[in-house]
């Protein structure tokens, strides 16, 4: 999400920072975490578990995670 924030801000003589090396580093970061998500989850015996033991408590998580979100979007709040 850094790395999202800092590329849509000038860099250098560019409009955007999307060739900015903090950027590019970022973006490669975030596409080895997904690449590494993915395969864990085909794996046999995975390095984490993914799954919730309780149903309750991931939706309680999700609720938040969501009203935090949305508080972050509303500049006038």
């Amino acid at each position: 999400m850094i790395a999202i924030t800092y590329g849509i801000q000038p860099y250098g003589g560019h409009p955007t920072g999307w060739t900015s090396p903090f950027v590019l580093t970022g973006m490669r970061r975030h596409s080895i975490l997904v690449l590494f998500c993915v395969i864990e989850t085909h794996t046999a015996e995975p390095m984490f578990g993914s799954g919730c033991p309780d149903p309750a408590f991931a939706a309680g998580n999700a609720a938040s995670l969501l009203g935090s979100i949305a508080r972050g979007g509303c500049s006038s709040c």
